[in-house]
């Protein structure tokens, strides 16, 4: 037999074993898109029962809302597998192993989130219900001091035991005027609310009624409505360099400073910036960049934090980036005063301390330190820490006493006109 009837013969042997695989193949090819998508059918009763139970952990709109958009998602990756089966160029192999392992991440993810809503709730406040004083006065996050009032916003409010007042905020995010940065020596007020002037109006706080008796000043308002003193230093730092004031007045709340600086806020409503002790004695500052606090991260991130999880996994980060400060050490507020004395020195100015209440300890320290001040301990309050008017006008009565006596800042004797202007006590 002749070579080409070899050929032959055995290209006759080798057509029938070759075409049969290949027939099996292309209708396999045909049938797997097919099984993928009853497969897929079949599996969305699992996503549409937890969503149920999810539902029903925590039945509000916007947990419907989030459901409804993961159970869509699913239905579009569906007829996206449905219109690749059509088009077998876009087709693309996914080994069953990474498809398991997908399936088993999202049911996962779910069943932590029904756990979640189910046992702890209670962790995750509803703060479109409750809203917080930071949101309603206009405050948002800044990434070194924690909060930062809002610049150019206006606020309304109904006080406590006072009539409605407003806060209007300038360029710079303060509740003050638009500075005037000429050549008149400057007072810079440092403070938490007692200086913002909760209560009050704007020309009723102590800043105003000095600005009033002495024009030949520029006194500058720098409260922050729940500031520390690690907050107003590192304020002051920002804004040192374009106010360049004579005089810096930083007032100490006795009430509540010394524990606001030894802590990071908690990161429920608001992370906050600290310092401690370094080995060296100088102050070491924590905290910064100042992570997002539940709060604001539902303010900047409304649809991603639907997911309970979502925020439980912003809050286990922002205590990562920001951990619990030491337990509580009044040095830290001495150590504070004397870092900040130093900064004010170094810039050509000088300081001066102002204490809502007597305090024994501090008193003997500031003595020690050289550093003047003077004790604001009044019952003209509102609500036992905030001045009514009446607590304006007598502070302000004591800061323009003490200037005069410690020598810090040039004094005018008032007009008779203004005198008579004044309020009284």
């Amino acid at each position: 037999m002749s070579s080409a009837d070899n050929s032959d013969s055995s290209s006759e042997n080798e057509t029938p074993g070759t075409s049969v695989p290949t027939d099996m193949g292309n209708l396999a090819h045909r049938r797997k898109p097919t099984a993928n998508r009853a497969f897929a059918l079949r599996l969305l009763p699992i996503p549409a029962g937890l969503a149920l139970v999810i539902f029903l952990c925590s039945p509000q709109v916007r947990t419907l809302v989030f459901l409804a958009g993961a159970l869509l998602v699913y239905g579009i990756l569906i007829l996206a597998e449905y219109g690749l089966s059509k088009a077998p160029v876009l087709a693309v192999k996914v080994r069953p192993q990474i498809v398991l392992l997908c399936a088993s991440l999202c049911l996962g993810l779910c069943l932590c989130e029904a756990v979640i809503r189910l046992f702890f709730h209670q962790l995750l406040p509803d703060w479109d219900r409750i809203g917080v004083m930071g949101q309603v006065i206009g405050y948002d996050h800044d990434p070194v001091l924690g909060w930062a009032p809002v610049p150019g916003r206006q606020n309304k409010f109904d006080g406590i035991g006072a009539h409605p007042y407003t806060a209007i905020n300038n360029s710079k995010g303060l509740r003050d005027g638009e500075p005037a940065l000429d050549g008149r020596p400057g007072l810079l007020v440092l403070g938490d609310s007692c200086v913002w002037g909760c209560d009050v109006d704007a020309d009723e706080r102590f800043t105003e009624k000095l600005r009033a008796r002495h024009p030949e000043w520029q006194v500058y308002n720098f409260g922050v409505v729940g500031y520390g003193t690690d907050q107003e230093y590192l304020l002051l730092q920002r804004h040192m360099a374009e106010y360049h004031p004579q005089v810096v007045f930083l007032l100490i709340c006795t009430q509540n400073d010394e524990h606001d600086n030894c802590t990071n806020g908690g990161g429920l409503v608001a992370y906050k910036p600290y310092f401690t002790a370094g080995p060296n004695g100088r102050l070491q500052l924590h905290g910064v960049p100042v992570p997002l606090s539940d709060r604001l991260f539902c303010l900047h991130h409304p649809f991603i934090s639907k997911s309970c999880l979502a925020r439980i996994t912003m809050r286990a980060w922002g205590r990562l980036r920001s951990p619990p400060a030491p337990p509580y050490n009044p040095g830290i507020t001495r150590a504070l005063i004397q870092e900040l004395r130093n900064y004010v020195r170094d810039h050509h100015a000088m300081l001066g301390v102002g204490l809502t209440q007597t305090y024994p300890e501090l008193e003997q320290f500031l003595k020690s330190c050289a550093i003047p001040y003077v004790s604001l301990n009044t019952d003209l309050t509102s609500d036992t820490i905030h001045w009514n008017e009446r607590g304006h006008t007598f502070v302000a009565d004591k800061i323009e006493e003490f200037l005069a006596r410690e020598r810090l800042i040039e004094l005018r004797a008032p007009t008779p006109s203004k005198l008579g202007n004044q309020p009284s006590r």
